[in-house]
């Protein structure tokens, strides 16, 4: 239940922030479309994870709005994660400012663990593919006994496709 609600609440957050977009931009401005694809070290995922996400940037690239999901591999557990965040920047190189949710994947064990990231990091995406992504974040961990806030680090290189140039 508290992942559909997280995942409603994201894209609505989305698709209010993509329509303030569009009626903010001028005839001259161009709304561009990417897609992501690239393996981050701890992050989200714990461990490692591979991602992909769609970033929709606006103002002749200077502002973004993402949309991220994968699948980590850590040292005892596997994890799902989704993430959705803005950009903030000149075109090639953002701060990257995000709100995520991970549930670990134990098995046999109903209750286990899930926690939500707060991240505040920096991104190139290069204009012919290069994305680098390194974020310091703040961590909520919910366990069966109770929850706590940790200080993370991710780490993320890997390709970013225009779409519509």
């Amino acid at each position: 239940m508290k992942i559909s609600v997280l995942l409603f609440s994201v894209m609505a957050m989305q698709n209010c922030l993509a329509q303030a977009a569009q009626n903010n931009i001028g005839s001259n401005d161009a709304i561009n479309h990417r897609i992501g694809i690239y393996p981050e070290l701890l992050g989200n995922g714990g461990g490692i994870s591979g991602n992909i996400e769609y970033v929709l940037s606006f103002m002749e690239d200077k502002r973004g709005i993402y949309l991220r999901g994968g699948i980590g591999y850590g040292i005892d557990d596997n994890t799902a994660l989704i993430e959705s965040g803005f950009l903030i920047g000149n075109g090639t190189r953002y701060l990257d400012i995000g709100l995520g949710y991970t549930k670990l994947a134990l098995e046999n064990e109903p209750d286990s663990e899930y926690f939500y990231t707060l991240r505040l990091g920096y991104r190139y995406q290069g204009k012919k593919g290069l994305l680098f992504r390194a974020a310091p974040m703040l961590i909520n961990k919910h366990e069966p006994d109770g929850s706590e806030f940790q200080f993370w680090f991710g780490l993320g290189v890997g390709y970013s496709l225009q779409l519509n140039k």
